[in-house]
């Protein structure tokens, strides 16, 4: 686990925690332009799980080749002490999951104009993910697979990225485990559950996300569409009705289709207004104040007598010994510091490195036609290019062909003594 202060590859500061998903950390950090990202790593636990180490390897590969507003996009990928790192944009603001309760407090007629406000991004970005083809023009068939409220962010001026592809599936990579179900099972259509998926099941996930901010329950009863009364808000209900039919079949064809259908009903005169309602919610949870309870006025004066009663006890037994100590022979403390003045990630003291010790490999890249070669965010050149020599362990190599417009990231193990050969055709 990252903690505050903490530095991820020469350049990242880690701030603080943000979130704790099925496989994943994430970690607010901050780079070299005090600018601030998301870094993403595998649990600890999930490390040696090879399953689901292949799925992360496989979300950056997948994530370097998406380029759209509505989705988190990938700055770069590290990888330190053997473990692959994603740093991604950072997006202020509050997932779904948060904002629902103040969207379901609001009238009838405001819950549906921000239900349309929230469903026109989403599918546009899901247009764009489910139509994505390979350079001969093939469907790539991606699906997100976790279309969810916690995977839905909404920034502080109502703009809405889709996050988390961990979960994601595409020609050549579907999940085949019958021992992992990749996604939240409150939003799953019910042959993802089966073990089955393709681009409507993203479209069902959408569909509960939808039922639950406008009725606050996943599905739509009878009783709900006697609430609806006029014929545009009748409108919205069957569409998202229609959105959640058992039978994939019985859906919109694709995203586009349900997009039509929404913007149709977003252009109504009575159903219009969402994205400024949906502003003002964030603009709620972005500037509500702490309240501040006499219980927690008493507690702050425990806490302020109890400082001026013990900060004098901390000067005297530990603060003026350590401050002789250093000023008994500060020459030798300036060449040779004490261990516990290192970070915990430091790998050795600067004074204790011997250049001489250093275990270096050889690294032969075979690319073809040709590559630019990335590592670890740094341009080395264009193939062909002389063997890099390089300290020994574990690389993610980032090969890319402007020509061709392709990328690649290959994983290779550099090894004291030897010449290893990383061989790629896009």
């Amino acid at each position: 686990m990252f903690h505050p202060g903490d530095i991820v590859g020469d350049k990242y500061v880690v701030k603080n925690f943000i979130a704790m998903g099925g496989m994943a950390e994430v970690y607010l950090a901050m780079d070299e332009r005090q600018a601030h990202v998301a870094i993403k790593r595998l649990a600890p636990e999930k490390l040696k799980q090879e399953y689901v180490a292949k799925r992360f390897e496989l979300e950056a590969n997948l994530l370097l080749r998406l380029s759209h507003p509505g989705i988190v996009k990938l700055h770069e990928i590290v990888l330190e002490r053997g473990e692959m790192l994603l740093v991604l944009e950072h997006v202020p603001g509050k997932d779904l999951s948060i904002i629902k309760t103040s969207i379901l407090s609001r009238s009838l007629v405001e819950r549906a104009a921000i239900v349309l406000a929230i469903a026109e991004p989403i599918l546009d970005t899901l247009r764009y993910i489910h139509g994505l083809r390979d350079d001969h023009g093939a469907p790539l068939n991606i699906v997100h697979g976790d279309i969810s409220f916690s995977n839905v962010m909404v920034s502080p001026c109502g703009e809405i990225k889709i996050l988390d592809f961990g979960a994601a599936s595409a020609r050549g990579w579907e999940s085949k485990s019958s021992e992992f179900l990749l996604g939240n099972a409150r939003f799953m259509a019910p042959e993802h559950i089966r073990g089955e998926i393709d681009h409507r099941s993203d479209l069902y996930s959408l569909s509960v996300i939808l039922a639950e901010l406008l009725f606050g329950s996943p599905t739509i009863s009878e009783a709900d569409f006697l609430k609806l009364g006029q014929e545009n808000l009748l409108g919205l209900g069957n569409v998202i009705k229609k959105g959640l039919e058992e039978d994939p079949s019985r859906r919109f064809f694709n995203a586009s289709e349900y997009l039509s259908e929404i913007r149709r009903l977003k252009s109504q005169p009575d159903l219009g207004g969402g994205d400024e309602l949906l502003k003002a919610i964030m603009g709620e949870h972005i500037r509500q104040p702490r309240k501040r309870s006499s219980i927690n006025a008493f507690l702050r004066s425990f806490l302020f007598l109890g400082m001026i009663t013990v900060l004098p006890i901390t000067l005297i037994f530990f603060i003026l010994p350590i401050i002789q100590e250093r000023s008994v022979d500060p020459v030798r403390f300036r060449k040779n510091p004490p261990a516990r003045f290192f970070k915990s990630n430091d790998k050795k003291a600067p004074d204790s490195i011997d250049e001489t010790n250093k275990k270096t490999g050889k690294l032969v890249l075979s690319i073809k036609p040709w590559a630019n070669v990335y590592l670890g965010g740094e341009f080395l050149g264009a193939t062909p290019m002389k063997a890099l020599e390089l300290p020994a362990g574990d690389y993610i190599v980032h090969l890319k062909n402007p020509e061709l417009g392709k990328n690649a990231l290959r994983k290779v193990r550099v090894e004291n003594g030897k010449s290893t050969k990383l061989a790629h055709v896009f």
